[in-house]
């Protein structure tokens, strides 16, 4: 089977549909037509349904493999974008969920190929058994302690130093206003009903109110609602 060849006609019919992410009737996902893991940054893109893009990388993943073999760095790429296609998470709700023969030979490929070019090697970015020193200004991260009155830990690393905020009456007046215009619109919508409680307090209405029970229920009030009513609340029953 010519797999490049129906890659091709693939990206030959969606450049003639001319769909766009705004325009497209359906969910459509950016496609490049070279990809950039092999040739590099370009602009030839085109936009192809989530199920068109599973189909796109595993032909280009079947293409290479026919091509170069097992081995090589370019179907090992194309194995790492169709295994890719595979996934189903919360940010790709819309893409097409993929498990048949090819995307587990894309895994095969790409696993034994991490394993041959990564057994043995160190990744340049750890720094196995290195911990971190600080003496009180600056830190570093070293095997062993770099000298006098440095001791273990990291130091607390703020980006931005807190500004001191200013409170100013202009601000409190502005402040009071917003709440007033939000509390008008409530009221007006009926929403103010919905959050009051069942004796009808609610709001700021409920201010200065202290938990009351007489043993049997609790209620909130200012002063005892009657005789018998001890201040507390009731232990709710889960």
């Amino acid at each position: 089977m010519n797999y490049l060849r129906h890659y091709t006609k693939l990206v030959r019919a969606a450049e003639q549909r001319g769909w766009m992410k705004v325009t497209a009737p359906c969910y459509v996902e950016k496609h490049h037509v070279f990809p950039t893991s092999i040739f590099g940054k370009n602009e030839r893109v085109v936009y192809l349904t989530a199920r068109e893009h599973v189909l796109a990388h595993l032909l280009l993943f079947k293409a290479a493999l026919k091509r170069y073999g097992r081995h090589h760095w370019k179907t090992w790429k194309t194995a790492g974008a169709a295994t890719a296609m595979g996934l189903v998470n919360s940010t790709h709700l819309n893409r097409t969920f993929i498990s048949c023969s090819t995307l587990g030979l894309a895994r095969e490929v790409e696993a034994e190929n991490k394993s041959i070019n990564y057994t043995g090697k160190k990744c340049p970015g750890r720094q196995v058994g290195r911990v971190w020193w600080n003496n009180g200004v600056e830190q570093t991260r070293s095997r062993e302690c770099p000298g006098e009155k440095w001791v273990r830990g990291r130091l607390n690393y703020s980006p931005k130093p807190k500004e001191e905020r200013v409170i100013t009456e202009k601000g409190r007046e502005a402040w009071r206003n917003a709440g007033a215009k939000v509390g008008a619109a409530h009221v007006e919508s009926g929403q103010w009903d919905k959050v009051r409680c069942v004796d009808g307090r609610g709001g700021a209405a409920g201010r200065g109110n202290v938990w009351w029970n007489n043993g049997k229920k609790s209620t909130r009030a200012k002063v005892s609602p009657g005789e018998g009513w001890v201040r507390g609340r009731l232990k709710r029953n889960n």
